[in-house]
């Protein structure tokens, strides 16, 4: 394969990769407020799945009444319920459900699936939180970095 052809395939899977925790966009989705919808945004409606076992990006899970200790980097960390916009859990669009502050914290994790985020404006990055009951021994610590 000559040199321009293997950069552009090199080129074009490295730019999957980094769509792997995006919603939307070539980064992470920004985080939305909890009364809005796709459709605030998009011009119709963005199909939305229920997903147990996601694949988006870095992917953390523990059981319920885990703490989860956050080291934000400084950014502002957000805890976010999610809206999955791929069928396997690959993108997804986080939805505010707590501003955790820019300062080092912890929390204790509640059964569902979470994204703990940094929160850049019109983009975001971080893990996704799966906390189910049968998982890790409760009173376990999960470390984050965001």
């Amino acid at each position: 394969m000559a040199p321009l052809k293997k950069f552009i395939a090199a080129s074009s899977v490295c730019a999957l990769a980094a769509l792997t925790l995006a919603g939307c966009g070539s980064g992470g989705h920004q985080v939305i407020a909890s009364n809005e919808a796709c459709s605030n945004c998009h011009s119709s409606e963005k199909p939305q799945f229920d997903v147990a076992r996601p694949t988006a990006g870095e992917i953390v899970e523990c059981a319920p009444g885990t703490q989860v200790n956050v080291a934000t980097g400084g950014n502002t960390a957000v805890l976010c319920s999610v809206i999955f916009t791929s069928e396997d859990g690959g993108s997804f669009v986080p939805v505010m459900a707590s501003n955790l502050g820019s300062a080092d914290t912890s929390f204790m994790a509640q059964e569902g699936v979470w994204a703990v985020v940094a929160d850049e404006g019109d983009a975001s990055h971080g893990v996704v939180l799966v906390v189910n009951p049968g998982t890790a021994a409760d009173g376990a610590e999960v470390n984050i970095q965001l």
